[in-house]
């Protein structure tokens, strides 16, 4: 799909170290849109690494290991209906 000229918004559950949402913005942005915003439903800044920061956020977490509504550890807990901390 031809984005160029377009408002693009990137739609991702969870930003952490930001490698592969600063990858994800370098690679739409080479298809020349008009403005690319980032949208996440949960931001963890305290790991952030890449020089990025999504522009709207659901909620901002600390450094904890979550779990749940499509987030899983190894093949386990993606379809719990809820989000919650997973200690090993």
């Amino acid at each position: 799909t031809d984005i160029k000229d377009k408002d693009v918004l990137i739609v991702d559950d969870i930003i952490d170290s930001g490698h592969t949402m600063k990858k994800v913005v370098e690679f739409v942005g080479m298809k020349e849109p008009k403005s690319i915003n980032i949208c996440v439903m949960l931001d963890k800044p305290s790991r952030r690494e890449a020089d990025i920061a999504p522009d709207y956020v659901g909620f901002t977490i600390p450094d904890v290991f979550i779990v749940g509504y499509g987030l899983n550890y190894g093949d386990y807990y993606r379809n719990i209906p809820y989000i919650f901390t997973f200690d090993e």
